[in-house]
């Protein structure tokens, strides 16, 4: 937990959306907020973590910087572990990224609530983490 709050930490202080109410804020036609929509996403979901989304990935945290969503998910295997599946599966580690980015844009676009928060200037970021607190996967839905 204490490697979950020292990478919250991190994104908070290193995130220029950190500053709310910024022009990163607010839709094209300045009808939407996304800064306070990120924020209300985060509560919804922080109250159902953590949440096991298979046997091997836990959803870990969420947090709003700005108008990104950030959510944190830790496999629960090492770096090693976690090498070793993606060579028996003849993966390679960019391989790997790409189709987790397609899977990530597919999850958020498919869902009506964070596809309209996309759509109107909002980013959704899945940070995809081993238990030994390696990031093997980060990637960010900026469109849909």
């Amino acid at each position: 937990m204490r490697l979950l709050g020292s990478l919250l930490l991190t994104l908070l202080s290193v995130s220029p959306g950190h500053a709310t109410d910024g022009e990163d804020c607010f839709s094209r036609h300045r009808q939407h907020n996304v800064c306070d929509k990120a924020k209300d996403l985060q509560r919804e979901f922080a109250e159902t973590l953590p949440l096991k989304l298979n046997s091997e990935v836990l959803l870990a945290g969420v947090v709003a910087v700005g108008p990104k969503v950030v959510f944190l998910a830790t496999w629960l295997g090492t770096r090693s572990d976690f090498a070793e599946r993606l060579s028996a599966s003849g993966l390679s580690d960019r391989d790997f990224e790409r189709r987790i980015a397609v899977s990530t844009r597919n999850s958020v676009c498919g869902q009506g609530e964070f596809s309209a928060f996309v759509r109107r200037g909002g980013r959704v970021q899945h940070i995809y983490r081993t238990s030994d607190g390696v990031v093997v996967s980060s990637p960010e839905v900026l469109a849909c």
